[in-house]
């Protein structure tokens, strides 16, 4: 099984959403950077390392360092597959443009969006809420977050409301902050809706 660490994506001024950057004019980091990725890498003792630096939709730097597994030593390529984990919250955060543009309304109940997770009783979950980690929705349980789960791949945000749509609140919508991944989950399907489209399109 591959050994997976940390993804570090340096997005620089980026412009519209691209199927793929254009890499004409792509370098390796020059020295000043390359002691940055060494420091980190040993900061955080990573095993190996992806760094993409993306300028107005086309790569600029492209650095691959270390191993993708360490059973077999297979190296990190730019190919290799990485658990970004909660990196994708920071990708969730666009969330606050599409409010400003009207695409969502922070305080509207989550079944606009998402109607088919069910409505507890009480307040209603808002996107407000999913982002502010307010939202009363689990986070993983102890044990819950092995391989059998974080390896499942999903064509669609909204298939992975499976694994908590039908479990309870843990406090109250707006009266407590619990820390969950699964409200993220619940707040990336609720954006797909509002952008019309299906994850991965």
């Amino acid at each position: 099984m591959p050994t997976v660490t940390i993804l570090l994506s340096l997005l620089l001024a980026l412009g519209p959403a691209r199927a793929m950057p254009d890499t004409t004019g792509c370098v390796a980091p020059d020295s000043a950077l390359r002691g940055v990725l060494e420091t980190s890498a040993e900061y955080w003792g990573t095993v190996g390392q992806q760094t993409v630096i993306v300028r107005d939709g086309r790569l600029v730097v492209e650095d691959v360092r270390g191993k993708a597994d360490m059973e077999d030593g297979a190296p990190v390529t730019p190919e290799t597959r990485f658990f970004v984990a909660s990196v994708t919250k920071a990708f969730t955060g666009a969330l606050l443009r599409r409010a400003e543009t009207g695409r969502i309304d922070l305080d509207a109940p989550i079944q606009r969006y998402v109607p088919e997770f069910p409505a507890p009783p009480g307040p209603s979950i808002t996107p407000r809420l999913l982002a502010a980690h307010l939202a009363g929705i689990r986070h993983y349980r102890p044990g819950e977050q092995d391989w059998s789960l974080l390896g499942r791949h999903y064509d669609d945000v909204k298939d992975a409301l499976e694994l908590f749509e039908d479990d309870s609140l843990v406090s109250e919508p707006g009266t407590e902050f619990r820390y969950s991944s699964y409200g993220y989950d619940l707040l990336a399907a609720a954006m797909q809706a509002a952008a019309g489209r299906a994850s991965g399109n």
